[in-house]
């Protein structure tokens, strides 16, 4: 699944930096994607009102640009950016645990990221040196690494992923994944002398890696990272099969199935870095064949469920789900086409559009069985799940 580009410096604006605190063993962390509902001036707000209080780890998806010329030179980083992290940082709870996903590819994961601009919109053009250089390429490695280490100084992530969804490079160019392989050896190694504490893992989408051959070319890079990461929404299974992918079952083993066998698959630690669930049905026309994306309340409810009680039971690292409240408003206000992919994850927030929390949300809460997070500095007394008590959580009838 993909991210949403001119959306992510909200993404980015809803995380932040903290101190590394140590995981409890066998204790699973649960966060979100700090994705907003809305363009009004409060939404960003909003949303941290609901995922402050009710995780402990906090994500940052890094998946617009880099400044690959500034990296290449070891330079100052576009203003705009510096700023941003700045704002990024001013968010975390002190002691929370961070993670962070860093990509060095395009959207289409199987280019090199596009450059960064004088501003966040706008993207800048490519050193001369690097223009369709591959990803062992001396000189991209080097920019690469250096853009990590600057990362890893500015937020100093307890996790951190060195690919994001980049499984989905082998569906489409398979020929490019060797110089990718050797580019993160290097990164991963590197990180070795200067942040150790860190675990380092790439992000693959799950129903990819059930596909033999490509989960046999990933295998090993995965048993040389501290832990895989997973990307899933069970409900996009029509759409990995129009792209080549094994169907999911149907029901409750459209999820059960998968995850049981990522278990088998491998015994290293295993992190969801982004998951959720539709809770309305959503067509994509697409040049192939109209897609369906299928979902209700009740659904998203009973993932959300097994999912928790699956993460604690295999002793995940981390849960972390995509949109916190669905973003129709925020579409709207883009006029977004009908075939535009950024539909696919609009309805699978916990709250809805006027921040009214789904079904799912009261199962949301079951995490807290294992570690809740005290209630943060100034937030009402009164409150429950992060929202007051007069609007808690009730399931729908």
């Amino acid at each position: 699944m993909r991210w949403i580009p001119w959306l992510l410096v909200f993404v980015l604006a809803a995380t932040g930096n903290s101190s590394i605190r140590a995981q409890t063993p066998g204790k699973v962390l649960y966060g979100f994607t700090g994705f907003p509902h809305d363009v009004t001036p409060t939404s960003e707000d909003e949303i941290h009102e609901i995922i402050i209080p009710n995780s402990n780890i906090y994500a940052i998806h890094m998946d617009h640009c880099l400044p690959w010329r500034e990296a290449l030179n070891d330079g100052p980083f576009p203003q705009w950016l510096t700023q941003e992290w700045d704002r990024i940082k001013s968010r975390i709870p002190e002691g929370r645990p961070v993670y962070i996903a860093l990509t060095p590819t395009a959207m289409n994961r199987y280019t090199l990221a596009e450059p960064c601009g004088p501003a966040e919109n706008i993207f800048g053009t490519m050193p001369r040196v690097m223009r369709g250089a591959t990803f062992d390429d001396a000189n991209v490695t080097r920019a690469y690494a250096n853009y990590v280490r600057r990362v890893v100084e500015a937020f100093n992530p307890t996790y951190l992923i060195l690919g994001i969804e980049i499984s989905e490079m082998l569906l489409t160019h398979p020929e490019v994944w060797p110089a990718y392989e050797t580019l993160v050896a290097h990164i991963r190694s590197e990180l070795r002398t200067y942040h150790p504490q860190a675990q380092v893992g790439i992000e693959v989408v799950l129903q990819t890696l059930m596909r033999r051959d490509i989960a046999d070319k990933v295998k090993p890079i995965v048993e040389a990272s501290d832990f895989i990461g997973i990307s899933f929404y069970p409900y996009a299974t029509e759409y990995g099969e129009a792209i080549g992918l094994p169907a999911l079952p149907s029901g409750a083993q459209q999820w059960l199935f998968p995850l049981q066998w990522l278990r088998t698959y491998t015994a290293k630690p295993i992190a969801i870095c982004e998951t959720g669930y539709t809770t309305k049905e959503i067509k994509l026309p697409t040049q192939l064949k109209e897609i369906a994306f299928n979902g209700d309340e009740a659904t998203q409810a009973a993932y959300l469920r097994d999912l928790i009680r699956i993460a604690k039971q295999d002793h995940y690292l981390f849960v972390i789900w995509f949109v916190p409240a669905d973003y129709e408003r925020l579409l709207a206000s883009k006029n977004t086409s009908e075939d535009s992919i950024e539909r696919i994850w609009v309805n699978a927030g916990l709250f809805d559009s006027s921040l009214q929390p789904k079904l799912a949300w009261t199962e949301w809460a079951a995490w807290e069985e294992d570690w809740c997070c005290p209630r943060p500095r100034g937030w009402p007394a009164g409150t429950r799940y992060g929202i007051p008590s007069g609007n808690s959580p009730q399931r729908r009838r």
